[in-house]
């Protein structure tokens, strides 16, 4: 078998890629970040597709990996392939679920499409998706074999003895084997002999039901006397809690009464204060507003008399005679002086002293002009006085009519007061208390002829009268006897509910006594047919993982042949011989005795894990060699081993295709 061309639509980080492959060895050197892994990912994507499910983890999920960046299409290609000498053209492209794939293989020559395509890879190459990755792809990461089951199948087919294969057979058998037992106490089994254990718990249950019914029973018949007895009490409380209910309401109009009969007192109190007021009188509202009235207008002719009051005083006060006096004073005085200075002149020439009597003459002049001044001003002065006194004389007369009203108004209110019991010379107190004792005789006689009325009533009533018979037969604790009783009977009662339920319940339990000794019995046999079942799957499976190892065991020797036949080619420093298992595990048969492949290094681990992969795919495909993809995976050798690796691989590709990807020249021959 072999790779012929591919091509990669678009796949991780590879797009619109074409690849023409040659018989044996292919090579392709690039550098980190080329996307050689996705390349070999890409070939085992078109024969098993990709793996993850749900998962969405980009390591554990292929498809969430190797989608391309940045885009929602479907992404995917193809690869043609010969098998048998006929050329197949493999296409197959991957949406966001394994729903959306799409899957075609086609005859590359003549185009035929082939319709079943079921679990391809597994078809073509005879082992699963693991065994793949265990055989012909060598990832750079893990060489080593990453199953085995997949290989038993595998060796299976190769050995030809049987169709079933042994994976199958062997899942079948374990899975009959859980039904009857598995861990954590699951299965049959386990489920039979919790069924056992619960028939016996029941049958234990329904003879502890039986006796405990015959008690309870009993129990019942005591309290169906004692709720008898109560029910008889509660009767008799009846009666006595009616003739309590109605002392109980005579007594709270006895109550009400009383308290009516104090308020009546208190409005009557109430009543003769107000009428201490009013002194028999009774005001209307008009009345009331009109003194009201009255009042008001008082106050405000009050204030208009007291404010002419005041403007004759500042009148009297600012009056133009005292201006007319003053002015008349100077006159005189600047004449007098007007007369001295003219003397002191004339002297002056008289003497012939003409600085006294220029002085003496200016000083005069000075005077006359003053007299003239003063004269003026005494004028106007009179006729000032004369205006003022006539305005004060039109307010002295307006005060005068105000002062007339403020006196009638007075009479008037206290004309009015003198009827009632209040102040008369304290006007707003009085008319105040006024209105206040109309509005409360009002209410006060409203209420007052309210509570006569009732009173009137409550005293003609005849229980009322009868209060103290009542008082006689009524009994104080009877309602809580009563209720106690009640208490006591519900008690008894639920009590006696319970009981006979629980009688029912346990009678129950006991009439299906026989029913679970006979599922104990039942239950017994199926336990034993089902261990007897589970003994002989354990054989069974037993013997068939027997005869698989002896199956595997005929390829332990060219198995072993083959893998010392390559380590011996790539040079190894190890010279002991390896061995080989049933579960191709290798050992070291040291001299010193067995080893098992852990004790050594990285690099010779390696080295048995290449060699493997090479006998394993010498032993698996003998009736065609497959293509074989080494994903860089001398990383772990020194520079020596890889010379002998490369040898190796140039070795094989005489028989075998091989796509060897590789990033480093010295890893490339």
């Amino acid at each position: 078998m072999k790779l012929i061309n591919c091509y990669v639509y678009s796949f991780g980080k590879l797009k619109d890629f074409k690849y023409e492959f040659t018989d044996g060895l292919n090579v392709i050197k690039e550098n980190n970040g080329w996307g050689k892994s996705t390349f070999a990912y890409f070939i085992k994507a078109m024969f098993y597709g990709l793996k993850g499910g749900n998962k969405r983890s980009v390591s554990d999920n292929e498809r969430i990996r190797f989608r391309p960046w940045n885009s929602t299409e479907k992404f995917g290609g193809y690869v043609v392939f010969e098998r048998g000498g006929k050329a197949f053209k493999l296409e197959r492209f991957f949406g966001s679920k394994d729903a959306e794939d799409e899957l075609t293989l086609s005859d590359a020559e003549t185009g035929k499409v082939f319709s079943n395509t079921d679990d391809l890879g597994k078809r073509i190459f005879g082992i699963d998706e693991d065994g793949f990755f265990s055989t012909t792809y060598f990832c750079q990461d893990a060489v080593q074999v990453k199953s085995v089951n997949g290989l038993t199948e595998k060796f299976v087919g190769e050995a030809n003895d049987n169709d079933e294969k042994f994976d199958s057979a062997l899942q079948s058998i374990k899975n009959k084997a859980k039904f009857y037992k598995y861990s954590g106490n699951r299965g049959k089994i386990p489920e039979l002999k919790a069924k056992l254990f619960a028939a016996e718990e029941n049958a234990r249950a329904a003879r502890e039901a039986a006796k405990t019914a015959v008690v309870l029973k009993k129990e019942c018949d005591y309290l169906e006397e004692e709720a008898a007895s109560l029910e008889k009490n509660i009767e008799s409380l009846g009666e006595s809690v009616k003739a309590e209910g109605a002392y109980k309401a005579v007594a709270l109009k006895k109550q009400r009464l009383e308290r009516l009969e104090k308020e009546e007192v208190e409005y009557k109190t109430d009543y003769d204060e107000v009428e201490r007021v009013l002194c028999g009188n009774d005001p209307s509202e008009q009345e009331l507003r009109d003194l009201e009235n009255c009042y008001d207008e008082l106050q405000q002719s009050l204030k208009y008399k007291q404010i002419l009051v005041n403007e004759i005083s500042q009148g009297q006060a600012n009056s133009p005679a005292d201006k007319k006096s003053r002015s008349q004073k100077f006159l005189i005085a600047a004449v007098s002086l007007s007369a001295l200075f003219a003397v002191v002149g004339v002297a002056g020439l008289i003497l012939a002293i003409p600085v006294l009597a220029v002085c003496g003459f200016v000083a005069c002049a000075v005077c006359v002009a003053a007299s003239a001044f003063f004269a003026a001003t005494y004028r106007t002065g009179a006729n000032e006085k004369k205006a003022a006194e006539t305005r004060i004389n039109a307010k002295k007369a307006k005060l005068a009519e105000y002062s007339e009203i403020c006196d009638s108004y007075e009479r008037s209110i206290r004309k009015y007061l003198s009827r009632y019991g209040v102040d008369v010379f304290d006007f707003r107190t009085a008319v105040s208390s006024i209105r206040r004792a109309a509005e409360r005789k009002k209410d006060v006689s409203g209420a007052l002829s309210k509570i006569q009325s009732e009173i009137a009533l409550l005293k003609d009533d005849k229980d009322l009268l009868n209060y103290s018979v009542f008082a006689k037969k009524s009994d104080q604790n009877a309602s809580e006897k009563l209720v106690e009783a009640q208490r006591s009977y519900k008690y008894a009662a639920d009590a006696l509910s319970r009981k006979k339920a629980a009688v029912v319940e346990y009678e129950n339990k006991a009439e299906r006594l026989n029913d679970y000794v006979e599922e104990k019995e039942r239950l017994s046999g199926e336990i034993a047919a089902a261990e007897d079942s589970f003994r002989l799957l354990a054989l069974t499976a037993e013997y068939l993982t027997e005869a698989n190892d002896a199956l595997k065991t005929r390829y332990r020797a060219p198995l072993e042949e083959c893998l010392n036949s390559y380590l011996s080619l790539i040079g190894s420093e190890n010279t002991a011989p390896l061995n080989i298992d049933v579960d191709l595990n290798v050992t070291v048969a040291e001299k010193n005795g067995t080893k098992v492949s852990d004790f050594y290094s990285r690099g010779l681990k390696s080295e048995f894990d290449i060699c493997k992969r090479f006998a394993l795919i010498d032993v698996l495909f003998t009736a065609e060699k497959p293509f074989v993809i080494l994903d860089d995976p001398f990383t772990e050798l020194d520079d020596e081993k890889v010379k002998s690796g490369l040898a190796l691989v140039d070795k094989l590709s005489d028989k075998y295709q091989i796509l060897y990807l590789v990033c480093h020249d010295s890893r490339v021959k």
